[in-house]
């Protein structure tokens, strides 16, 4: 996943997940909280595990832990962790 700044604020996120291609847009504010909206996605043969990427789309904040992206999502109950390459 790639997060392309175009504003100090936002921009695009795209990427990759499992099969399959998406991009959309992301939102940041000082304390922490992301939004991420206008994601479109290819499905192509997509696993059924697959699409437990898409909670992305209910991101609610973000921390930045040791090389890892955690997205938080559910009031915190459940996460995305992201490491970079």
């Amino acid at each position: 996943m790639n997060f392309v700044p175009s504003s100090p604020i936002g921009g695009i996120i795209e990427g990759v997940n499992v099969t399959n291609s998406f991009r959309g847009n992301y939102a940041i504010d000082q304390n922490g909280n992301i939004l991420i909206t206008n994601v479109i996605w290819t499905e192509r043969g997509e696993p059924e595990w697959g699409y437990l990427f898409h909670s992305i789309e209910e991101a609610e904040n973000y921390e930045i832990k040791a090389d890892r992206l955690i997205i938080f999502y559910n009031q915190k109950k459940n996460s995305i962790t992201l490491q970079r390459n």
